[in-house]
């Protein structure tokens, strides 16, 4: 008999010892994150990005370690990869796929949610000791996703680019932030009013 996925994470979390602190997963959506800085009318490949992430990191690992970092982009995120792998965050590029033209949607489709998604889903089978997952998108195609990772027992963390790009029905999955109770943890990558519309 196969043990569904939820029963045989059930039982691994109670073979191996709880973590002293908790265990982070870290899964970056480049794709969305630069769209969403786009719609700022900000150079998603300038430093902003990269330094807005890095604001966001000190607060994750307020919540615990940051156990695994993964980002995820397409060829457009690769003059991003320098700054990623100076944080020791490996940047996985996700090709586009041609839709079948006899198919209701012809044209190209990316595959860094697919992809991310997948990945995420292997790690968090073999890794039971990891205790949150922190999301870097806003994107509403990651809740069947995060639904599944919460089941499992996981606390999901939300790291959408701006308040604006965050798909409101995300926000109820998101725990409590434990360094401000009563809030969600919901950590915004949006810059400072003044790197978007500097003075002149």
């Amino acid at each position: 008999m196969t043990l569904s996925r939820s029963i045989k994470h059930f039982i691994l979390r109670r073979i191996y010892p709880q973590p002293r602190q908790n265990e982070i997963l870290f899964l970056i959506d480049v794709q969305n994150l630069s769209i969403s800085f786009e719609s700022l009318h900000q150079d998603p490949l300038s430093y902003s990005l990269i330094d807005a992430l890095d604001g966001v990191i000190d607060k994750i690992t307020k919540v615990g370690r940051i156990e695994i970092s993964i980002a995820f982009g397409s060829q457009l995120s690769l003059p991003l990869l320098d700054m990623l792998n100076a944080r020791k965050i490996p940047l996985i590029v996700c090709p586009e796929v041609v839709i079948d033209k006899g198919e209701p949607k012809s044209g190209k489709k990316d595959t860094v949610d697919p992809r991310l998604i997948e990945l995420g889903t292997t790690l968090i089978e073999k890794i039971p000791t990891l205790t949150h997952l922190c999301l870097a998108s806003g994107d509403k195609d990651f809740i069947p996703f995060l639904r599944w990772a919460k089941q499992q027992g996981l606390k999901i963390i939300l790291a959408p680019a701006t308040a604006e790009s965050l798909a409101e029905v995300l926000i109820g999955l998101a725990c409590e932030n434990p360094e401000r109770p009563g809030e969600k943890a919901i950590f915004f990558l949006s810059p400072p009013k003044s790197e978007i519309n500097p003075p002149n």
